[in-house]
C-alpha cells in the first residue's frame, strides 16, 4: 500500500488538512490524521505536501 496524498500548504506536521487527495478522491482531515497516525509521514514536493507511507 503505497499511495501519495497530496495537501495544501502549510499543513506539515499537522491535522489541519481541510481536504487530502488520495488516488484522484478527496477525504477531510479527520482521514487525514488517521493517515498520518498509522504511519504516514509529510514531504513538501513544489508548492504541495505529499504524504507517503
Amino acid at each position: 500500500m503505497n499511495k501519495e496524498v497530496l495537501l495544501s500548504n502549510n499543513v506539515f506536521g499537522t491535522k489541519v488538512a481541510s481536504s487530502v487527495k488520495i488516488s484522484g478522491g478527496t477525504f477531510s482531515k479527520e482521514i487525514y490524521g488517521q493517515y498520518i497516525e498509522s504511519g504516514y509521514h509529510s514531504e513538501q514536493d513544489g508548492d504541495k505536501w505529499i504524504v507517503k507511507k
